[in-house]
């Protein structure tokens, strides 16, 4: 809102000399109000008169000219009147229209503030990749997802303070940098267009075309910075946290999580805060090992100014990175990333892994436009379901993610996943990397060790590493390297990918406890009970040599209990349809005794 905004009428046919309007407050041009509850935004109009007037003030629809709402008053010479307007949200712009007569003279029009909406407000913050900058296409990009109902809350971190001090771009002025304007490439030379970024225009296009609902993008992301660059000076924030100079990176004149608090307050759009958007890990995987452990404890600090700054807050979502830049402690803080929903409830987790190569940048560490847009399709069902409550399965949005690792025979480790998986055998690759990238050549033993593995394969939820035989029994396994500096260096599959939604790659994992297996020494048959056939598929039959009362009961080599039946048969045919292949042990008990053997699955 303005502050002190003085507005000078000359009434010269009214008889008063002079007849002036003083705002205490009143909205910016392009101006969106947070949304409440029931639907409506909020602002208030606020001032004094210098001279005895009427005062009136009309929000009225700039489609329809229809008047919504309408406030008139009568002041007194010095007196202060006051005017609250509620906006409502959807697919309108309002102009407020401020009028000013005295009882002899004709009412006459003051001041008139069009283009505003009311709306929800996210915040992207984190590195390169949330800023997405411009490149070939994106111009053309944002062209198609542009929506005059939508709007971006000042310039990026980086252009709006001149955080690289040799870059071309005129900084923001604070000021300035608090105004809203409409989502836009920064190449447009219209003053009231600002970058918000590829995926995030996207993104709030996609949302307002299928909720009905604006949305206002805060892009408070710079490149290269650590998440400690990203804390706020203060928990909770205070207003006048933000230094207002601009200066180069090693004197910034406010820390990009102040800025971003500094445009949603003097708009009093803190409330309108429904979520936050985090790319960010890349550098702190160049720091060194101990540095990178912490950076779970550096991300609660984070989450807990979030919290504590955000009161209406919904979600937080993040992206766990792709493994194409961010140095050798890359895979410790894609894991510490996905663990982020076992702590926090309001945390969800995006991977980034599983596009093609058309999405990847010759650098290997950003996306094309094509990829960005492709980024902004896998947020898209997750701000519609935890922020718009559209229902709309977890099995359909979100990628596959390890259960558990185990070994099903001496050379087999078997990988369970959360929902049922795809496994990309290999991907061939052209120019300028020509040759064939294999998927089993992507797991590895700690200290970034590979894995001799014989083949992969996929059944169901269930991911099948076949070892070579001189492969040591393994603690822990990994999923994708930190960096790719061997062919192909512009890394794009092969994948292991989501069979609901092939679109979304698993989550990569990093040094995941791999379960020993029990001790299998046990008889495959005794005189008491025939186990056949054994090797087993799909079923097989368990016979007695005589028929009573006994539990019968399957094991895993991990003691996990996965049939159990109770029978006075003298055979029993057992489905192991659902099972994994692999060694199982069968124990049959009866008033006094028990017996154990062991069946094979293939």
């Amino acid at each position: 809102m303005r502050v002190l905004s003085y507005l000078i009428l000359f009434l010269t046919s009214s008889g008063l000399s002079t007849a002036q309007l003083v705002f205490s407050k009143i909205p910016n041009t392009y101006q969106m109000f947070p949304r409440d509850s029931n639907n409506f935004g909020h602002f208030v109009v606020e001032g004094k008169t210098k001279a005895t007037a009427t005062v009136r003030t009309s929000l009225v629809d700039m489609q329809s000219a229809e008047v919504i709402e309408s406030f008139s008053q009568h002041i007194d010479s010095g007196k202060t009147f006051l005017f609250n307007h509620k906006v409502p949200a959807g697919l309108h712009e309002f102009n407020l229209e401020v009028y000013i007569s005295d009882p002899d003279f004709t009412e006459l029009k003051v001041e008139v503030i069009p283009h505003l909406v009311a709306g929800d407000f996210y915040i992207v913050a984190g590195q390169s990749n949330a800023v997405c900058g411009w490149s070939k296409g994106g111009r053309e990009h944002d062209s198609l997802h542009y929506s005059p109902f939508n709007r971006a809350l000042g310039g990026n971190f980086t252009w709006a303070t001149e955080w690289y001090p040799d870059f071309s771009r005129t900084n923001y002025p604070i000021d300035e940098d608090c105004r809203f304007g409409l989502p836009w490439s920064y190449l447009t030379a219209d003053l009231f267009n600002t970058y918000s970024g590829i995926w995030p225009i996207q993104l709030q296009y996609e949302l307002l075309k299928q909720t009905g609902i604006p949305v206002c993008i805060v892009n408070g992301s710079c490149p290269g910075i650590s998440i400690a660059e990203n804390y706020a000076s203060h928990t909770p924030s205070k207003p006048d946290s933000l230094r207002h100079s601009a200066g180069p990176k090693n004197n910034p004149p406010a820390l990009p999580y102040d800025r971003v608090y500094k445009k949603l307050l003097e708009n009093d759009a803190i409330a309108g805060v429904k979520g936050i958007f985090w790319y960010q890990g890349e550098t702190d995987g160049t720091y060194s090992l101990d540095s990178s452990r912490n950076y779970d404890t550096r991300f609660h600090k984070l989450y807990s100014s979030w919290k504590a700054d955000y009161p209406n807050l919904k979600k937080i979502f993040v992206m766990q990175l792709n493994a194409g830049c961010g140095g050798e402690n890359l895979g410790l803080i894609r894991e510490i990333q996905r663990k982020f929903p076992e702590v926090y409830k309001d945390v969800v987790v995006m991977s980034t892994v599983g596009n093609p190569l058309s999405d990847r940048s010759p650098d290997n560490c950003h996306y094309s436009v094509p990829g960005y847009a492709h980024l902004a399709d896998k947020l898209l069902p997750l701000v519609k379901k935890h922020i718009y409550n559209f229902p709309i399965s977890d099995e359909q949005m979100m990628p596959a993610n390890i259960k558990k690792a185990y070994y099903s025979s001496a050379k087999q480790i078997c990988i369970e996943f959360d929902k049922n998986i795809i496994a990309q055998q290999y991907c061939y690759y052209s120019l300028p990397d020509s040759g064939t990238a294999y998927l089993k050549d992507y797991f590895f033993a700690p200290q970034k060790r590979p894995i001799a593995l014989v083949s992969v394969s996929a059944k169901a939820n269930k991911l099948f590493l076949n070892l070579a035989d001189k492969e040591p029994a393994l603690e822990k396994i990994t999923y994708l390297p930190d960096v790719f500096s061997k062919l192909p260096s512009l890394y794009a599959g092969p994948w292991i990918l989501t069979e609901s939604n092939p679109d979304l790659g698993a989550y990569s994992f990093f040094e995941f406890p791999v379960e020993q297996m029990l001790n299998t020494e046990v008889p495959e048959q005794t005189e008491e009970v025939v186990v056949a056939p054994n090797p087993s598929k799909d079923a097989f039959d368990i016979t007695f040599k005589e028929a009573k009362w006994r539990t019968i009961s399957v094991y895993d080599l991990y003691g996990k209990q996965v049939f159990t039946a109770e029978t006075t048969s003298a055979k029993v045919r057992v489905d192991a349809t659902n099972l994994c292949g692999g060694i199982y042990l069968l124990r049959m008990d009866d008033e006094s005794s028990h017996t154990v053997t062991k069946i094979v699955l293939e």
